[in-house]
């Protein structure tokens, strides 16, 4: 965790014609942010659960001539308050989904959505995750594949080695950072519900991560920031 923060600390908070390795007051503005995040006067109170997201904002990048930046991540915290998952199942798995209450599509449904344009967009704006049986997988990729691939919604392979619930309280936690052809993206990191603690440990996880998918070249970032889905914005460096 110490070189997670001092990390954090020489990009966010650091000129370059200084850079100061402060744990403490690392810790203490960390802190303070994601307080504000909560408790800020400007954030009325909504009556629904609100998302508190991550905005990345590059700039001096060519996704053209320059390797694109993608990557998944698993959060020590779940950031969603409900997380909406299809699951493409084997008969296995079909079992199991229909006792948990969660969406599935076996063999026989995958087949009606061959080349079912207008079902397939629906299908990828309503959920926010996809899984699929190891089983399934090439006649997922065979059906769907260029429609999950376009919407950064690549499904999350499942086995048999653990249970159904547990992989997917697993890839809940799961979150990519994905630049299309533009500098900018977002992404979902808590929600209102969670105390400042979660909300902390998981931006500092995805800040960190991100400065990997980039090479620590800092120089290409112009602006990150978070908010909550009604509330102000937060800039972070």
């Amino acid at each position: 965790m110490i070189k997670q923060i001092s990390f954090l600390y020489s990009f966010s908070f650091c000129a370059p014609q200084f850079l100061i390795y402060d744990i403490n007051k690392t810790v203490e503005r960390i802190f303070f942010s994601y307080k504000e995040i909560l408790q800020n006067n400007a954030n009325k109170k909504r009556k629904f659960i609100e998302s508190v997201d991550i905005f990345f904002s590059l700039k001096n990048y060519d996704f053209k001539k320059q390797k694109k930046i993608s990557g998944i991540v698993t959060l020590p915290f779940t950031s969603r308050y409900i997380t909406r998952i299809c699951v493409f199942t084997d008969t296995e798995h079909s079992l199991e989904a229909k006792t948990l209450g969660v969406y599935f599509i076996d063999f026989e449904g995958l087949k009606k959505l061959k080349d079912k344009k207008k079902t397939l967009k629906k299908l990828t704006k309503k959920f926010h995750k996809f899984l699929v049986s190891e089983k399934l997988l090439k006649t997922v990729l065979r059906f769907l594949g260029p429609a999950l691939t376009r919407c950064a919604k690549f499904p999350s392979i499942l086995d048999h080695s653990t249970s159904l619930e547990e992989q997917i309280n697993q890839f809940k936690k799961e979150v990519r950072i994905h630049f299309k052809k533009n500098t900018n993206t977002g992404l979902v990191i808590g929600n209102t519900t969670q105390n400042k603690e979660q909300i902390k440990n998981n931006i500092i996880l995805i800040l960190n991560f991100f400065f990997t998918l980039i090479k620590k070249k800092f120089n290409i970032i112009k602006a990150i920031f978070v908010k909550r889905t009604m509330g102000a914005c937060i800039l972070l460096n």
